[in-house]
Formats: C-alpha cells, structure tokens, sequence
C-alpha cells in the first residue's frame, strides 16, 4: 500500500472514532508498527491529528467542548 493511500485511511479512521489505537491501525491497514508510527509522527506535523500513547486521536478545537457521549466513548476505547 501507497504511504499516501494507508494515512488517508488513518486519517479517515480517526476522523471518524475521535481516537483510534495503533494496534486497530496496523490492523485496518497491514503496515507495520514502525511504519504506522512513522505516518503519525507525519501526520501530527501535518496537524491532521494528535499522536498520544498508543495510538492517535482527532484535534480539538480550544473553542469546542466534547460532548458527554464523545468523552464516554474516548474512554471505552
């Protein structure tokens, strides 16, 4: 898989989920760990998203609150 087309997907999943876990990338993906911490390291830069320990999640805006069902689902995941 094309590096542009598996951080698409990356992004799309945690566009989607608000915070997705390395292992559900290398999964959804079939890359490696290394290569799937490359393209967050990539795409934090690029501030498509937030690295955080294990995985990724969207960016917050400052301005704009969760709402109590997008923190309980940060949570369970």
């Amino acid at each position: 898989m094309l590096t542009e087309e598996r951080q698409k997907i990356i992004v799309e999943a945690v566009n989607q989920k608000n915070m997705v876990k390395l292992q559900d990338l290398m999964d959804l993906t079939g890359a490696s760990e290394s290569t799937i911490r490359r393209d967050l390291t990539q795409l934090e830069q690029s501030r498509y998203l937030k690295r955080v320990h294990g995985g990724a999640a969207k960016l917050q805006n400052k301005l704009e609150e969760m709402t109590v069902s997008e923190k309980t689902e940060q949570k369970r995941s």
